[in-house]
């Protein structure tokens, strides 16, 4: 939006400050190379577009019977909330189906036959493990939403502990250098000076040039350091107890990368 304007305490018409983060679409991307995998899209439930899809599985002479039934558990389903769809289609194998409701990134998929039907089940699978469930058909609707609530936590505990891995403590610039070359975030001791920053930026990029890890295919595919490394964040305190790396003050710890007193630990990493 351009030309917003306010008016002070002085009665001047000011111009607004914005900024834009381009959040949005990082976000997404982000979100999907951290959670899927090999077979297609993996997506947390509370973001997810479709959180269940039910397939009814065909027997010669039940065909009506089980998608009636597929349909009434559909409609319960979203009359409760549930982003849902009933994939009653009969030109497509249940095989083609689970391939392809995976590979869309559908959160749970409801299995139903005529021996689901019989014994009042309903077959759920997991996106994420593959986890099979047996739900009893008369709690499946509310049971689903356990299983939901189970994923998201789920997929948010595996991605902390993958983010967590990658981050390294680390006292001086060697350690610094070498966690960076390892394609890990360097959580250091920082004295908060701008010209330490640009420091650090110029010596991690020279260095990196030669560095042994700084390697590319022949042809060109492959990766390659972008060399720069600059401070990324601040982290909070909660944040810092849950690395384990609040640790005692920092009053006597120099910076790593000059020798003036740290102020605070800092994140520092590469742009990939």
């Amino acid at each position: 939006m351009f030309d917003i304007k306010y008016e002070n305490d002085e009665r001047e018409t000011k111009h607004v400050w914005q900024n834009s983060w381009g959040l949005t679409t990082r976000t997404i991307g982000v979100m999907i190379m951290v959670h899927s995998d090999d077979r297609g899209l993996v997506i947390p439930p509370r973001v997810a577009p479709q959180e269940a899809v039910v397939v009814p599985i065909f027997k010669k002479g039940h065909e009506a019977m089980v998608i009636e039934e597929a349909e009434k558990l559909g409609k319960e389903l979203k009359d409760a909330g549930y982003k849902v769809k009933v994939d009653s289609r009969t030109d497509k194998t249940p095989g083609w189906k689970y391939n392809e409701h995976e590979l869309r990134g559908v959160c749970t998929r409801l299995e139903l036959g005529p021996r689901d039907i019989e014994n009042a089940k309903v077959l759920c699978v997991r996106r994420d493990t593959g986890q099979k469930i047996e739900l009893n058909r008369a709690t499946a609707v509310a049971d689903l939403r356990q299983v939901l609530e189970e994923m998201q936590e789920s997929l948010l505990a595996r991605a902390r502990e993958e983010l967590y891995s990658k981050i390294q403590r680390v006292s001086n610039w060697e350690e610094f250098m070498s966690t960076l070359n390892s394609k890990k975030l360097c959580l250091c001791p920082w004295c908060k000076n701008a010209s330490c920053e640009e420091n650090v930026k110029s010596r991690s990029k020279k260095e990196s040039e030669n560095s042994e890890f700084n390697v590319q295919a022949a042809d060109g595919e492959g990766e390659s350091l972008s060399g720069t490394a600059k401070s990324l964040c601040i982290p909070f305190s909660a944040e810092l107890d849950a690395l384990g790396t609040s640790g005692p003050s920092l009053q006597e710890e120099k910076c790593f990368a000059c020798d003036e007193f740290a102020e605070v630990l800092v994140l520092f990493g590469r742009s990939y």
